[in-house]
């Protein structure tokens, strides 16, 4: 949402540094729109809601997060791969307060 791009590499280095501590216990994502340009690219806009808890060092804490993006699909060589995706909002409550609040 604040328009930094990450590779994704990085996004998979974090991303498992941080499961380490997190205990997921509901996820939905949600299709909001569907829109095809053309016959091998799509356009997915979505709601992803994330519900769970993380260890820190002060105890156990309850996470929510709701994040929003737009993610682009491309057919190449009879497959459907993800090659985009672009964060829109970001909302993140730690023990039921906002500490996050990015986008739109």
């Amino acid at each position: 949402p604040k328009g930094k791009e990450t590779k994704r590499d990085e996004v998979i280095g974090t991303m498992k540094q941080q499961l380490k501590h997190f205990h997921g216990t509901d996820c939905k994502n949600t299709i909001d729109s569907v829109s095809a340009p053309d016959a091998s690219k799509a356009i997915v806009v979505n709601t992803q809601h994330v519900v769970g808890d993380i260890q820190a060092p002060d105890g156990k804490h309850d996470i929510d997060l709701v994040g929003k993006s737009s993610d682009t699909w491309k057919l190449v060589d009879g497959k459907w791969l993800q090659i985009k995706s672009v964060a829109t909002h970001l909302v993140i409550k730690i023990d039921g307060s906002v500490v996050q609040d990015q986008g739109q």
